[in-house]
């Protein structure tokens, strides 16, 4: 199983009201979740959210992942997809971490769509594809 996406937290971390509590240290985070602001770290959506978030399930990972990121995205800050992306690399996931600088959340201009499939095809093909015989027979004669 593969996991292939742009990053979608933003919302998550919107109703946590920080950034998935990693820019905090843990101890922290509970601290100041409990602000009125920021609501209560213990009611069942805080819970279900912390439960259901991939970052702290970072660990359980073990396939390769590709993050796409906008890099002006408002939905899904870059700190995000940087804090999940490093969480993978620290268990020595592969991972390949592409972001747009000229894009916001989704990739409108065609250049960067175009980019993204060809980097998304490539990904696939690496980890994915059966190698060719005559790739098989380079390899053995190498």
């Amino acid at each position: 199983e593969f996991v292939i996406r742009n990053i979608a937290t933003g919302s998550l971390t919107k109703r946590l009201g920080i950034s998935e509590g990693t820019v905090l240290e843990k101890p922290l985070l509970e601290y100041y979740l409990k602000d009125d602001e920021l609501g209560d770290p213990y009611s069942a959506d805080s819970i279900r959210l912390k439960k259901i978030s991939p970052l702290f399930h970072a660990s359980n990972v073990k396939n390769p992942v590709m993050v796409l990121q906008g890099a002006n995205d408002p939905r899904v800050l870059q700190i995000e997809s940087d804090e999940i992306v490093a969480e993978l690399q620290k268990n020595k996931v592969p991972v390949e971490y592409v972001i747009f600088d000229d894009e916001g959340h989704g990739f409108r201009k065609k250049e960067n769509q175009l980019e993204g499939y060809r980097k998304i095809k490539n990904f696939l093909d690496y980890y994915l594809k059966e190698p060719s015989v005559i790739e098989v027979t380079k390899k053995i004669i190498d």
